[in-house]
């Protein structure tokens, strides 16, 4: 199955996506690039199987997909923490189902998965994950498309980007619901999006064994965000862009924890390029300005340079070489702290040995600089994947992969370093 493009959110969807990607994510992302594919380049991982992509059952005007997949992994520092490393082996279980339309002018699609997580030696880690989506798009003219989202589901936080401590992080869940819906009007070579997008979360509560159950109320929150681009196409392969984005973040309890009022706003003003550019490179850079304004006088607030880019590279028609980097003042939803400059630069490499077995590498660097102290975190990540596509049935996975984390003071959270591997087999239809 080809990845989906939805909803310009930088983020994309896969009804089989790699089975070694074991956590189950929320579709929002304070990203937001242009749709740079202008259908001149197909990436490995993109590229039509129809000896191996599964057919479907038929539904009426829907095709739709299920599939199970089992995977275990052995991971060497299951708590993120150097300081009292555990190793563990777990089992995971996961049914999905993606079902989309066959419309000429229309197009809606609905995916339903569910985890089940159970760990050989610490139970403190099974949990069970969920996620489901309802996407719709229209064609109300040649001109105009509108396309909506809604999605809910129950999630972890990823060590390698929550702002808490990671030992926390790995035991931490919470509820998320997102709404959004997008419109875009394309006249010569003016097109103009404007976009809408709601988030409520609401985190339940920790269960640490050495501090027994942590309630985490106060991190429930709601984010609207509202973003109007206007890109003009410079030619065939290359356009600029300008975006303004708004948002507001309120929380359910503004005076925990014997805080003062943590709710703000925010601003932000890019400015770039994209390119499609046949058998060579496609992408998007965009440089600007970003702002946090909180309630309370208690805080500071803060601006500074934004950067957000992808580059997609096609050195080969068996290779694809992917770079991303972006640089963004985020609201940090913690009792610690109010803002932090988030930062990130990745590198991978996916590259075809058969049309149906892929090799991919990845490389990951991540910063957290928090704007009222001095605490640093930063992140390292390195892994190898091998994707085998036996049939139209039965797909495998086997990933390898080491991460690390360094702080600058206790502060900060515990540094942490792991192995992780892990072998998923999934069977479809």
């Amino acid at each position: 199955m080809a990845r989906v493009a939805m909803l310009g959110l930088g983020f994309s969807l896969a009804p089989q996506p790699s089975l070694a990607q074991l956590a189950i994510q929320p579709l929002q992302d304070s990203v937001v690039l242009p749709d740079y594919d202008r259908g001149r380049n197909v990436g490995v991982a993109e590229t039509p199987q129809p000896d191996y992509d599964p057919l479907g059952i038929s539904a009426g005007d829907f095709r739709v997909f299920p599939s199970l997949t089992a995977t275990t992994q052995v991971n060497s520092n299951v708590f993120f923490n150097d300081f009292d490393k555990h190793a563990d082996i777990a089992e995971l279980i996961q049914p999905s189902v993606f079902a989309t339309s066959d419309w000429s002018n229309a197009l809606v699609q609905v995916y339903a998965t569910d985890q089940i997580r159970r760990d050989a030696r610490y139970a403190v880690l099974d949990r069970n994950t969920w996620a489901t989506y309802v996407s719709g798009r229209l064609d109300m003219t040649d001109a105009l498309t509108v396309t909506t989202l809604v999605q809910a589901g129950r999630f972890t936080e990823n060590p390698y980007a929550s702002v808490v401590d990671g030992v926390f992080a790995v035991l931490s869940q919470y509820d998320q619901v997102t709404a959004s819906v997008k419109g875009a009007w394309t006249g010569g070579h003016l097109r103009v999006t404007a976009q809408y997008e709601h988030a409520v979360q609401a985190y339940a509560p920790l269960r640490a064994a050495a501090a027994g159950t942590i309630d985490q109320a106060y991190r429930d929150n709601r984010n609207d965000r509202e973003l109007v681009q206007a890109e003009y196409a410079l030619s065939p392969g290359l356009a600029v862009y300008s975006q303004v984005s708004l948002d507001a973040v309120k929380y359910r309890y503004t005076g925990a924890m014997g805080l003062s009022d943590r709710n703000s706003t925010g601003a932000a003003v890019v400015g770039g390029v994209s390119l499609d550019w046949s058998g060579v490179a496609r992408g998007a850079l965009g440089i600007g300005y970003s702002r946090r304004d909180y309630t309370s006088g208690a805080f500071p607030d803060p601006g500074g340079l934004s950067v957000q880019a992808r580059i997609e590279v096609f050195p080969s028609a068996m290779t694809t070489v992917t770079g991303s980097a972006y640089r963004l003042l985020r609201d940090a939803n913690s009792g610690a702290s109010v803002a932090y400059y988030d930062s990130h630069v990745e590198c991978d490499v996916d590259h075809a040995l058969r049309r149906n077995v892929i090799v991919s590498a990845r490389l990951y660097y991540g910063n957290q600089a928090f704007v009222e102290d001095p605490r640093r975190r930063t992140f390292y990540q390195a892994s190898l994947v091998g994707k085998v596509k036996f049939d139209r049935r039965f797909n495998a996975d086997i990933n390898l992969g080491y991460g690390k984390s360094t702080t600058n003071g206790s502060l900060a959270g515990a540094p942490f370093g792991q192995f992780v591997g892990s072998v998923a087999l999934q069977v479809g239809i």
